[in-house]
């Protein structure tokens, strides 16, 4: 299909649109952090690693106590 003239221009048009999107999705991302930072937010990006610390405290019981104490 790409061998072919229609199909080259299709993929030069799915590649440019493409461009476009992640060209817009940046810079939403950048004026997202200009106003966390002018509003004094902190910058959080990602996930948490694994090794990143001890994980969140569970405040209550995942199992009630009556099935723990079987």
């Amino acid at each position: 299909m790409i061998g072919a003239p229609t199909g080259r221009m299709l993929a030069r048009m799915l590649g440019a649109a493409a461009w476009h999107e992640a060209e817009h999705k940046a810079g939403r991302h950048r004026r997202a952090g200009r106003q966390k930072a002018r509003a004094g937010k902190p910058h959080r990006a990602g996930n948490r690693r694994a090794d990143a610390g001890p994980p969140l405290m569970i405040t209550e019981s995942l199992v009630p106590e009556e099935l723990a104490a079987k």
